[in-house]
């Protein structure tokens, strides 16, 4: 037998009457799988941007936006990011372009 636990986080929106008696906030899942590196993530650009002030630095320039493999590039300033977003596939050796010659720094 095959039993399926659907776990959902439902935030007060109109929905559900801006309830927060409705909203379901499992932190729990905050330490676990992709709840847990997806919290990271979030972690780390949050703290990026106060170091940094990533968002403030004009509108960003997207270079590479490949749907096949779920990935995209694009600058912010002076930073390139490249995100994969491709759950299976681990990229090593990804390539993309870049406007600008010089040394980059993998973060």
């Amino acid at each position: 037998m095959n039993l399926l636990i659907q776990q959902r986080i439902e935030f007060p929106m109109s929905s559900n009457g801006y309830s927060f008696h409705l909203a379901c906030r499992q932190w729990e899942l905050l330490d676990k799988g992709v709840h847990k590196h997806i919290f990271n993530f979030d972690k780390d650009i949050m703290s990026l941007d106060e170091n940094e002030r990533v968002t403030s630095r004009g509108s960003l320039n997207v270079h590479h936006c490949d749907d096949t493999n779920m990935v995209i590039s694009f600058t912010r300033g002076p930073f390139l990011f490249v995100f994969n977003f491709n759950p299976e596939v681990p990229y090593q050796l990804y390539r993309v372009g870049v406007d600008e010659a010089g040394e980059y720094h993998l973060s």
